[in-house]
């Protein structure tokens, strides 16, 4: 797996302690990370359900038909724009275009719960030695990916797909036209995760961007032997999509991918304890035209 996350302190909690083990094995498979970008979403009476999917992601190579994106008119409905997300999306992992890219992470440690007060005075101390580690809210480039190239790293990554986006999956989706453009935000549906996967392309939210694995717990085992980490899950709350299209030739011109999420950890270290952490990553492309 492309190393992708840097760690930092978690605050100024017990949270830092156990954290400071995942933070420590996420250092290990690291660039940097983000704050939430806030824009208008238009809301759905329905809501989707949460319950975490078991399927197996199909195999199928996305298209290679070229410029067969184009809108004749500005999809409107949730399922007219996932239709024309996903199409777009697929068509950079199959034309390799070529991208920049950039992320950054952000931990907000007010927001920091740890149940165990003994580890929590602990803190100040793992706090000292983690916190000069990440640049917490800065973004930092990436290597580009040249055009013609492989494009696994490019979301949902180590996949020959972008995006198995289904509207079952989207809390709301909205697509307005600016200059030559599709403008174009998907909020997902919340989702549960208890136990972190093997295979995170079987969640809704792997399926069209990066989520965690169960390789990041076993990471933070060996990152951090002094606290016993017993489980890892992740509650995902309104991870976000906004992107430009070109209206013209249905190209992808812009993306940025907002993993949102809590991170709930379980360690038994001084009696068992619970610690949540909210974390946020963002995941910026620029496709070469």
């Amino acid at each position: 797996m492309r190393l992708w996350l840097k760690w930092s302190a978690l605050g100024i909690s017990l949270a830092v302690l156990v954290a400071a083990a995942v933070l420590g094995a996420l250092w290990l498979r690291a660039e940097e990370v983000t704050s939430v970008v806030v824009t208008e979403a238009e809301a759905t009476a329905e809501e989707p359900t949460t319950e975490l999917t078991t399927e197996e992601p199909a195999t199928e190579e996305p298209t290679t038909e070229e410029s067969t994106t184009a809108a004749p008119q500005r999809p409107s409905t949730k399922a007219e724009i996932v239709a024309y997300f996903n199409e777009s999306a697929n068509r950079v992992k199959a034309e390799r275009p070529g991208y920049a890219w950039k992320d950054r992470v952000l931990i907000d440690r007010s927001a920091i719960q740890c149940s165990n007060r003994m580890l929590d005075a602990l803190a100040p101390r793992v706090l000292r030695v983690v916190s000069p580690i990440a640049k917490f809210g800065q973004w930092q480039p990436q290597k580009p990916v040249a055009k013609g190239t492989d494009h696994k790293g490019f979301p949902v990554e180590n996949q020959n797909w972008a995006s198995k986006l289904e509207p079952g999956f989207v809390k709301s989706a909205i697509c307005i036209e600016s200059g030559g453009e599709y403008q174009i935000n998907i909020i997902l549906a919340d989702e549960d995760v208890p136990t972190l996967p093997e295979n995170p392309t079987i969640l809704r939210t792997g399926k069209v961007m990066n989520a965690w694995d169960a390789e990041l717990l076993e990471d933070a085992k060996m990152a951090e032997p002094f606290v016993s980490i017993t489980n890892f899950g992740t509650n995902y709350r309104d991870c976000r999509i906004t992107c430009a299209i070109d209206k013209t030739t249905g190209d992808l011109k812009e993306i940025t991918y907002t993993i949102s999420c809590i991170l709930e950890i379980d360690v038994k270290q001084f009696g068992k304890a619970h610690a949540s952490v909210p974390f946020t990553r963002e995941e910026n492309y620029i496709i070469e035209s």
